[in-house]
């Protein structure tokens, strides 16, 4: 029986939700039967988070999309013994979501609504793409039976499906994309692209009718697009940059050097070994006029002061002095920055003027926007997999 406390509290919830609205809607006249809610995994490679989004579903067409809750448990779920599995994602299918859901949905006594939890997706991403195919299997079947037994000892129906699985880069920057599409409003042509640098991968995706390899229907759109990802991941390449002298600020270690263009170098060197022929990878990327840089890219920009006036030559002007700095005087400037994130600034930096400006060969004459959220609203793929209504992927 849920207490008149627990009530009040998830009323004060529902009220204090984020809006991620396209357009202002008398919430009066919408029926209450269009009231649906969905949990999406984001499973990354560093972390694993749950969404609990409410949205409106009117002839095909997703609107008023709510984020109710969300919670996360690190490291990533690729790095969590088989074993500790269960005990690990207890940390997100807690009592408290339990209860929540059994009172939105009509449970438990509280029949308010008619609104339905319609799927659970938990999708894992670049963490678990790096596994063998058959570890990815038992653990992608292990979480399905956790979430399960998490549904049937709570009495909790799901209407449509749970979908547990690995999705590809390119399902993931595409989803990335129709988020940023949705929550800017953009307009049917939505001519922009994503590029995204995760821990582990790195998407870029924008419209390309002449050499798309992903077709979407959103919002009673189709959006033909090039979707593309490889093992690009910040926290991958500084495995081998960090190792370079010309990466760490003087005195960080005996004998590193702190040269921003030494860096790049070795960053130019280390796509180039990944990606083979660069040119190949994504060759009209250039032809796109506004990009939003996602995940590291903002975090990068944010530390350097440049999240409202970023531009290529303004990141190579900070990160080649920041290179140059002393370890223990930049420690005691930034008192309030983990020592972890100070020590890699300069490589990050280097690293990401190398994927940009030399690999995809972007410059200053392109709108190049550092973004994490649109009106405090985070810029999340999860909310993609929310308005796809139909995702095709062809061969390259």
């Amino acid at each position: 029986m849920i207490n008149k406390i627990f009530i009040t509290m998830l009323s004060l919830i529902l009220l204090s939700s984020k809006c991620f609205s396209q357009s202002e809607v008398d919430n009066t006249t919408i029926q209450e039967n269009n009231t649906h809610y969905r949990i999406v995994f984001d499973a990354g490679s560093s972390k694993t988070k749950l969404y609990l989004y409410k949205y409106q579903l009117n002839q095909e067409k997703v609107e008023q999309i709510q984020l109710l809750s969300e919670s996360k448990v690190t490291p990533g779920l690729a790095s969590t013994a088989y074993s500790d599995i269960p005990t690990y994602l207890d940390t997100l299918l807690t009592p408290e979501l339990a209860e929540t859901i059994q009172a939105i949905t009509g449970h438990d006594h509280f029949k308010f609504t008619q609104a339905s939890l319609d799927n659970i997706q938990f999708y894992s991403t670049a963490g678990m793409r790096q596994l063998p195919i058959d570890e990815q299997f038992s653990i992608n079947k292990l979480v399905g039976q956790v979430i399960t037994m998490w549904l049937k000892n709570n009495n909790i129906q799901v209407i449509d499906k749970l979908d547990v699985r690995t999705i590809s880069g390119e399902e993931e920057g595409t989803y990335a994309w129709l988020a940023a599409h949705y929550l800017q409003q953009k307009s049917a042509n939505g001519s922009f692209g994503i590029i995204e640098l995760g821990g582990a991968s790195a998407q870029l995706t924008y419209i390309d009718s002449n050499l798309a390899n992903v077709v979407v229907k959103s919002e009673n759109q189709q959006f033909y697009l090039t979707s593309k990802s490889a093992f690009l991941g910040q926290d991958l390449a500084s495995v081998t940059l960090m190792a370079k002298d010309a990466c760490n600020l003087p005195s960080y270690t005996e004998t590193s050097s702190g040269d921003y263009f030494i860096c790049r170098e070795y960053a130019k060197q280390y796509i180039d070994s990944i990606l083979q022929n660069s040119l190949l990878f994504a060759p009209n990327a250039i032809n796109i006029y506004d990009y939003n840089l996602l995940s590291n890219f903002y975090y990068t920009a944010d530390f350097f002061g440049l999240s409202s006036n970023y531009s290529l030559n303004n990141l190579q002007v900070e990160a080649e002095a920041y290179c140059t700095q002393d370890w223990k005087t930049v420690k005691e400037m930034n008192p309030n920055t983990s020592e972890a994130y100070l020590s890699k600034y300069c490589m990050s930096a280097a690293y990401q003027a190398a994927l940009l400006v030399d690999t995809l060969q972007l410059s200053d004459t392109q709108n190049l926007v550092p973004i994490d959220s649109i009106a405090t609203n985070e810029i999340s793929w999860s909310i993609g997999v929310i308005i796809t209504q139909r995702y095709l992927q062809f061969a390259d």
